[in-house]
């Protein structure tokens, strides 16, 4: 069989992706594009960009956003924050 385009994922926020739509922004004739980070599995819109040129840096910026580090509470009240080393290694081959 032929590679599938939408991976089995089992629950929300296993697997991300993200989408670049062009739009025509009929006020200023002229196109946009449309960045968009999904959740495969919920099919939630985390975080959207919209500008006339998304470059590269632009869809890191959008990631790091939504993976910004959490800081939380737990029962002990000891504090948790994620790793940004983490963050890094996953835009390293960008």
């Amino acid at each position: 069989m032929g590679k599938e385009l939408v991976p089995n994922v089992q629950s929300e926020f296993s697997f991300l992706e993200f989408d670049i739509k062009y739009v025509y922004v009929q006020g200023t004739h002229s196109n946009a594009q449309v960045l968009t980070i999904l959740d495969v599995y919920s099919r939630w819109q985390l975080a959207q960009y919209i500008a006339n040129s998304i470059k590269s840096e632009d869809v890191i910026n959008l990631f790091e956003q939504v993976f910004r580090p959490i800081l939380c509470q737990n029962n002990s009240s000891s504090e948790m924050i994620m790793d940004r080393n983490l963050k890094q290694q996953s835009f390293r081959n960008i």
